[in-house]
């Protein structure tokens, strides 16, 4: 995303013939953040967005101005997010542990004492009475990367499908 007036990426509309044969990916599909200079997508989804708007006496197509310039609907140019991110950098570790306030992962100040090459001696470790196939409890680390505006919890509740019951969540 850029926000820019004029930086806005390029985009194209989804035909219904890609959209019927699969041809695009979820991944490079983007929704517009409303301004003046993103383009709609013309199907009902452009509908929700003018009836939203309206409903706010917003009308992104007409040049009114507020004595404000920042707050003039023609200085929001709009923007683009895409409507899945897809993670980078995903790996995952069962840790088995004994004692549920157990401390299972180093945490910020325990890698800045260890000092930087320790840290990556430990990474993925927990303490010391953490033993793989040892313990009472199992844990799951997760690992993953996400770009800017994405968040996390997003991504676990997929992972997860929604479904928590059973785990402890600190």
């Amino acid at each position: 995303s850029s926000g820019a007036r004029g930086d806005l990426p390029a985009v194209r509309l989804v035909t219904r013939e890609e959209e019927e044969k699969q041809a695009v990916s979820i991944a490079e599909v983007v929704l517009p953040l409303p301004g003046t200079e993103v383009k709609y997508p013309a199907n009902d989804v452009r509908q929700v967005y003018t009836e939203a708007a309206s409903k706010d006496g917003v009308d992104f197509q007409s040049k009114c101005c507020h004595r404000v310039r920042e707050f003039s609907v023609d200085n929001a140019p709009g923007d683009y997010r895409k409507v899945v991110q897809i993670p980078t950098d995903v790996s995952m570790a069962l840790i088995d542990y004994d004692r549920p306030d157990e401390q299972l992962l180093p945490t910020d100040f325990d890698k800045v004492r260890a000092g930087a090459q320790d840290q990556n001696k430990r990474r993925g470790q927990g303490t010391a009475s953490v033993a793989a196939g040892t313990g009472k409890y199992v844990a799951l680390k997760l690992e993953f990367t996400l770009k800017a505006s994405s968040y996390a919890t997003m991504a676990v509740r997929e992972l997860t499908r929604g479904h928590l019951r059973g785990m402890a969540l600190t």
